[in-house]
């Protein structure tokens, strides 16, 4: 697969070692080289033992990315909460149902438009200016 753009650039030897990380995520350490052979068993043994440094760092930079990732959808889920509380109470106010009325009126919405329930609660919300409505954090 790659074997002949790496001998056309001059490679000759490849050591690949796995870096041990948490499930879900993969790498590996690849060193090359311009001459066959070139990792005996001591170069090997050095690569290993730095990708045994090298995943503790990996596996964390891994995490931090995850947490970041988690951090960006509960925000996301927040600020759709908003939009959909909101135009619950607007639901509420104009029908004098309860909020979970006003809920399952808002998600049959979304179910018969073939939209996301923020969506439909955000177009409601348009009605009245309201057209990304904002979320405090603070």
């Amino acid at each position: 697969m790659y074997r002949g753009p790496a001998l056309e650039s001059g490679i000759r030897s490849i050591l690949a070692v796995p870096i041990v990380l948490d499930l879900g995520a993969q790498a590996a350490l690849n060193c090359y080289a311009d001459e066959p052979g070139a990792f005996d068993n001591e170069a090997k043994a050095s690569v290993e033992a730095f990708a045994d440094l090298a995943a503790s760092s990996v596996r964390l930079a891994v995490r931090l990315e995850n947490e970041l990732e988690r951090s960006s959808d509960l925000k996301a889920a927040l600020e759709s909460r908003t939009a959909i509380n909101l135009a619950s109470g607007v639901i509420m106010a104009q029908s004098g149902c309860t909020q979970e009325q006003a809920v399952e009126i808002l998600r049959r919405a979304a179910i018969g438009r073939n939209v996301k329930l923020r969506d439909v609660a955000s177009q409601i919300l348009a009605r009245f200016g309201e057209v990304d409505p904002a979320t405090h954090f603070d």
